[in-house]
């Protein structure tokens, strides 16, 4: 399963991805909405944690945009 991790904060960012690759699970990070859809747009993943607050928009909004790429949907969890 892969997994993107969008969170602006680095040491929260930071541990969930040790937790994360301890398990198991491929994993790409993004710490802005922007870096996420960069990665959005470039390959598909399973699901997305996605924070709400990021520093240039928040989740809510990207996870519209998310829902209008014209490919692959993944499951989001926002947390």
């Amino acid at each position: 399963m892969k997994l993107l991790l969008v969170e602006d904060d680095p040491d929260l960012q930071q541990a969930m991805q040790r937790l994360l690759r301890q398990w198991g699970y491929a994993l790409q990070s993004a710490g802005t909405g922007a870096e996420a859809m960069g990665w959005l747009e470039q390959e598909r993943f399973d699901l997305v944690l996605l924070d709400l607050g990021l520093p240039d928009t928040d989740g809510l909004t990207l996870c519209r945009q998310l829902r209008r790429l014209p490919r692959h949907q993944p499951l989001v969890l926002m947390l």
